[in-house]
């Protein structure tokens, strides 16, 4: 693309650094590349056009941007929820209930696909459950019910343990680098 013309020149055959270096080797001039963080293009302008200034695009610095923050911010959603839950108090039990109806639709969508599928992974631990509990009382062995239910050996023992089924434990509050803010933000928003 000429991005001064907002017009495209050519069409490359692939995207190997040598397709990229032959093209700029015929067209003499170039001074800037504007081009995304491949090493291949990085490698290709090099050996092309070596003295042409190399810059990101704003494209992909928006979405290595967007990138960066969803890796950040997805281990604190829980605790985006509560402030939500605390800004956004509601009488309909509901801890978004009164924002906006796009805002609303993103929190709950997400946090009911996510029950959902908890919901689902329970399910069928249970049955799970419920079939090794059934074949342990006709006789079977350990390993005749690993085999049949499809988990380890290790598994039912576990799931044989005790009479009542045998919940999940809480995942533990890991620490990083967000977690000693965290009563400042939950204090100010």
């Amino acid at each position: 693309m000429d991005l001064e013309r907002r017009c495209p020149v050519d069409l490359l055959p692939d995207r190997e650094a040598a397709s990229v270096a032959d093209w700029l080797t015929a067209h003499p001039g170039v001074e800037i590349v504007s081009r995304d963080r491949a090493e291949v293009y990085r490698n290709g302008v090099t050996a092309g056009a070596p003295n042409a200034v190399q810059v990101a695009d704003r494209f992909h610095l928006l979405a290595n941007l967007r990138q960066a923050v969803q890796q950040s911010l997805t281990p604190h959603k829980k605790h985006f929820r509560r402030m939500a839950a605390a800004a956004f108090p509601s009488t309909s039990g509901s801890p978004v209930a009164s924002v906006t109806p796009a805002v609303s639709a993103i929190v709950t969508g997400a946090t009911t696909k996510q029950q959902k599928i908890q919901s689902q992974r329970r399910q069928k631990r249970r049955e799970k459950w419920q079939h090794a509990k059934a074949l342990r009382e006709q006789g079977y062995t350990n390993a005749a019910i690993a085999s049949e239910v499809g988990v380890s050996v290790r598994t039912v023992v576990r799931l044989l343990k005790g009479d009542d089924y045998p919940e999940r434990k809480a995942r533990t509050r890991s620490t990083n680098c967000l977690t000693p803010y965290l009563p400042f933000i939950e204090q100010h928003y």
